[in-house]
């Protein structure tokens, strides 16, 4: 008969094994739901346990050479110690849990977590090369096959991944935000905006607001910056006057921004009720040189859907989505998805000192492919 487990005690299991044991060498190392990851050598004797705190270890090891790699549940973290002495080698702290087991393959882990991401660390540091959003849970272990990556979902379909060179501008470098504006009603609903902020900030991205905004547009910009605006909301303090509002000079001097959905400038924005409620079409023209059309319903020209060009797919972006803004193509300098009549709706516009405003659009509900925004925001496009 096992241990009596009185769950009022401990609010959940704290007795059960369900991971795996790992044997490398006279070694053997394996999880457990007490909290603590457990190396015992081959006779059962102890060598030594790290102790996580509370949080589950249900993830079984991956092991190479001396590091022991495992996910945690409540923890929301990835980790590496050391296989002689148990010691961290790395953390990776993020916003979720992780039940499915690490998968090592050359200097990489990958690692599927509750949010739905398929992570992508490196061995040695931890730190993040990559991410793949499903449409659901991942809770089994991705299977490596040649150049193709295997991962099963609870959205019900399984992904075959292929890797791609890293073009990332001024990595390590980059100085990244991510806009958020709580209670707009612009375009997201539902917590849409919320999500996307969530993910970038998991991504090591810094949460700013209308205030910290405006700071950091006033001071020197620097330009390995770059804004996701997960909120479409511009603060009218930062569009006033055009070509010399400190929005466009943030562009001009070599800063990179990205849209998640629709433009604010072709609306009138009730600052107090951060809701539309009015047009402004041709403010998109003096401040981006973005010509939309009439400042009427017939600047947004109608609801169309709008596929992916081959470039938009290198960014991860998805195969198709609806649009109410279009522009012809000749105002871009990059197309990343046109409508069914050829007009450009996701693309990327190219300033002074590389300067780059990236425009693409997510489900304004439940919006997905999140990993295109951290490569329309690091990689180079042009």
């Amino acid at each position: 008969m096992g241990d009596s487990l009185k769950n009022e005690n401990f609010g959940f299991d704290r007795k059960a094994i369900l991971s795996s044991p790992v044997v490398h060498g006279n070694k053997i190392v394996f999880g457990c739901r007490d909290g603590i990851l457990y190396c015992i050598d081959t006779n059962g004797k102890l060598v030594w346990k790290m102790d996580h705190r509370v949080s589950w270890v249900i993830s079984t090891v991956a092991i190479k050479d001396s590091f022991v790699v495992t996910g945690t549940s409540d923890g929301h973290f990835v980790q590496a110690v050391h296989l002689n002495t148990g010691n961290e080698i790395w953390k990776r702290q993020t916003t979720t849990l992780f039940w499915s087991s690490p998968l090592i393959a050359g200097d990489k882990v990958y690692i599927g977590g509750f949010d739905g991401n398929e992570y992508c660390l490196d061995l040695f540091t931890g730190k993040r090369i990559s991410k793949f959003q499903t449409g659901g849970t991942v809770l089994s272990s991705a299977v490596l096959d040649g150049d193709h990556l295997y991962v099963g979902s609870d959205d019900g379909c399984l992904y075959s991944l292929s890797g791609h060179p890293d073009e990332r501008v001024n990595e390590g470098k980059q100085k990244r935000f991510v806009f958020y504006e709580p209670g707009t009603n612009v375009y997201f609903r539902n917590g849409g905006d919320l999500k996307i902020k969530d993910y970038l900030f998991s991504s090591g991205y810094k949460e700013i607001n209308s205030d910290s905004l405006i700071a950091l547009l006033s001071g020197n910009v620097d330009p390995n910056m770059v804004i996701v605006f997960a909120t479409d909301y511009f603060p009218m303090s930062i569009i006033q006057n055009g070509e010399k509002s400190l929005l466009r000079k943030f562009l001009d001097a070599g800063g990179r921004i990205v849209l998640t959905g629709i433009n604010p400038l072709v609306y009138q924005i009730d600052e107090k009720a951060k809701q539309p409620i009015g047009f402004n079409v041709p403010a998109a023209d003096t401040v981006l040189g973005i010509k939309y059309g009439e400042n009427d319903t017939r600047g947004f020209g109608g609801v169309f859907p709008c596929f992916v060009t081959e470039k938009g797919k290198q960014f991860g972006l998805p195969d198709f989505w609806t649009s109410i803004l279009q522009v012809p193509a000749e105002q871009v300098d990059v197309v990343l998805g046109k409508n069914e009549n050829g007009f450009v709706s996701a693309y990327a516009k190219s300033y002074k000192n590389g300067g780059k405003f990236i425009q693409a659009w997510f489900d304004q509900d439940a919006p997905t492919r999140l990993d295109a925004i951290l490569k329309l925001s690091e990689w180079k496009i042009d």
